[in-house]
């Protein structure tokens, strides 16, 4: 009796360490940025209308980038939508490890830029998918124009 259960029990692990490899081998997606809401404004504080601002993502570990622009409405907002990925847990870990290996961070890295006038502004790299940084309580990223050129010096 003790040997017509090894044959059932071994059959039982085998299954079920078959089953536990294929699942790592199923994409699934995830948000790597959240939704993100942009409000521009001047040097006084008051709404800038028609600024093109521009969204900039670098996925490293995958080898993937964003770059989207639009412009802000009459209250000097926009807003980006998330930007998610499909991979399987495998992929996501042998991207970890490459990354872990050469020493650079994995993951999402953006940044919202405005250039209006002549004038820009930038918010700071994000590397998270849950990082707010550069915005207020709201989720709102600021971008306020300096003095700071865009473009080109003049020679």
């Amino acid at each position: 009796m003790q040997s017509a259960k090894l044959p059932t029990l071994l059959i039982g692990t085998v299954i079920m360490s078959l089953i536990l490899l294929a699942s790592t081998l199923i994409p699934y997606t995830s948000t790597v940025i959240q939704e993100w809401k942009v409000q521009v404004t001047d040097i006084n504080d008051q709404p800038v209308a028609n600024a093109e601002v521009t969204q900039s993502v670098l996925f490293s570990g995958r080898r993937e980038n964003w770059c989207e622009s639009k412009k802000t409405d009459e209250q000097g907002r926009t807003m980006f939508s998330a930007r998610t990925i499909r991979a399987s847990f495998s992929e996501r870990l042998l991207g970890r490890i490459r990354m872990y290996r050469a020493h650079y961070p994995y993951g999402a890295s953006a940044l919202a830029s405005v250039c209006f006038k002549g004038h820009s502004a930038a918010s700071k790299a994000s590397r998270t998918s849950g990082d707010s940084t550069g915005s207020d309580s709201a989720g709102t990223i600021h971008l306020k124009l300096g003095r700071e050129t865009c473009g080109l010096p003049d020679w």
